[in-house]
């Protein structure tokens, strides 16, 4: 992280409004496209005075929704994902910083394309936010859903045609022996893969944390300070203790969606009393 000490709580309030300073510069740089582009469109002359205000504003708001958001970026945890986005970020702010300089030439070739790297980033900087934010991919979610029901559609439907009957001959059904499953896969992991592992996945890394598999649930990357779990210790594990926090607290466990509330059940009592019990137990996983 570029920020690790702690801030004053002026300071933190100032990261926070990066909510607000972001939108600013993604709502202002449109504006100047539509303003330089429309009078080259249209054989009008360019509204030099107005462009170069915007691009005043823009360069400065910018600056302002980096700052916020380098020091809102020392509440999170450091990932890949927020590093691009602080790279992406740093980088729209240094051509936003151009676009005043640019702007005041008399030609507009140069300033035209900087402009257009400029609304480029803001797109590509704001996808990475949203995923932040959100989940990782965030805008193409729907899309990626709808293939995923699809394709689940057609493997039905495919396993349907597989019992039926061909040439008049009867399919003798393939019988599978039942396999014994360890409490941990009857119990534990299914509390994981529904509460947990959207966000906390390899792909995710949310929290730097992977709880798709055993390292990656007890922590062994870790040290032992750091570990979410701590075997035979329930009131010591950080984990039980986030997902016992009131569900109105920022730290609460699982994250409520804001878009799709309804999108994760929080756990029960009856499942938090297993995820204590088999804390209690060692956490075993044969």
């Amino acid at each position: 992280m570029l920020l690790t000490f702690d801030v004053d709580p002026w300071l933190a309030v100032f990261g926070r409004c990066h909510i607000i300073f972001l939108h600013l510069p993604i709502g202002l740089l449109p504006g100047i496209a539509l303003l330089e582009f429309g009078a080259a469109i249209f054989r009008k002359p360019t509204p030099r005075g107005a462009v170069l205000t915007l691009a005043v504003m823009t360069a400065l708001v910018a600056g302002a929704a980096l700052a916020s958001g380098l020091v809102l970026a020392g509440e999170k945890t450091d990932s890949d994902l927020l590093g691009e986005h602080k790279l992406a970020a740093i980088v729209m702010t240094i051509v936003c910083g151009l676009l005043p300089i640019m702007a005041a030439f008399k030609t507009r070739k140069v300033f035209r394309i900087t402009l257009i790297v400029a609304l480029g980033l803001s797109v590509y900087a704001g996808h990475l936010g949203g995923s932040l934010t959100h989940k990782k991919d965030f805008l193409f979610k729907p899309l990626e859903r709808a293939a995923r029901l699809a394709k689940a559609a057609a493997d039905a439907e495919q396993a349907a045609s597989n019992t039926g009957t061909g040439s008049g001959n009867a399919v003798t059904p393939l019988v599978i022996p039942p396999v014994t499953k360890t409490h941990f896969e009857l119990m534990i992991a299914p509390i994981f893969e529904r509460a947990c592992n959207d966000c906390h996945n390899p792909d995710d890394f949310e929290g730097d944390l992977d709880l798709t598999t055993k390292d990656g649930i007890l922590g062994l990357d870790r040290d032992e300070p750091d570990r979410v779990i701590v075997p035979g210790k329930p009131d010591m594990s950080i984990l039980i203790e986030l997902c016992e926090l009131p569900i109105d607290d920022e730290d609460h466990m699982p994250e409520i969606d804001e878009d799709e509330p309804d999108a994760v059940q929080q756990l029960s009592k009856k499942e938090l009393t297993a995820l204590r019990r088999w804390i209690l137990d060692g956490c075993k996983f044969d």
